[in-house]
């Protein structure tokens, strides 16, 4: 198992009501379902990646957005890719920005990754507990959230995972407070 918490995290994506009760799956495939039949217009994404190179943070939040949506249905024959493009954008917002969902759309992306690529997932969870933590730290409605599902779940992380976690987190904390 690569991490209980990114197995927790998949979890909640694939099977909690989030939307109006439905699962972020279930969104997504609906979402989709929408965009293909023009029931709803969607952002440009040559647009939104030009918006994005000039610091809009909406922009960033929306390619990190449609990375999710798209593996979520199906979309993508390269998920890792498209999950690897879209945690980029989305630590991207998370630096540009001080809302503490920034950071929850990280850990999603990581949480999946994670689990497409067990190789890797002691830094993908690494980064996902750094972020999780900071949300719980925070005074956002998240925070009191995130710090129950980490505390409920750090005990039984990997020690190597939390303590590139505890260094992630430092080295966030370092660059925002640098800039």
């Amino acid at each position: 198992m690569p991490s209980v918490l990114a197995d927790t995290v998949v979890h909640l994506i694939l099977t909690e009501p989030a939307y109006s009760g439905q699962t972020l799956l279930e969104r997504a495939v609906s979402v989709t379902a929408d965009l293909e039949s023009g029931r709803t217009a969607c952002t440009d994404p040559f647009t939104a990646l030009h918006m994005a190179a000039k610091g809009d943070v909406e922009a960033m939040r929306f390619l990190a957005d449609q990375a999710i949506r798209r593996v979520l249905a199906g979309q993508e024959a390269a998920p890792l890719i498209t999950l690897h493009e879209g945690a980029m954008f989305a630590r991207m917002a998370a630096a540009a920005s001080d809302d503490p969902g920034e950071h929850i759309l990280v850990a999603l992306i990581l949480a999946m990754t994670a689990n497409l690529n067990p190789e890797d997932a002691t830094t993908y969870a690494a980064e996902m507990v750094a972020r999780l933590e900071l949300v719980a730290e925070g005074d956002s409605p998240l925070g009191e959230q995130m710090a129950q599902l980490v505390a409920s779940n750090l005990g039984r992380e990997k020690a190597e995972t939390m303590a590139l976690a505890k260094e992630y987190r430092a080295r966030i904390l370092a660059a925002k407070e640098a800039n």
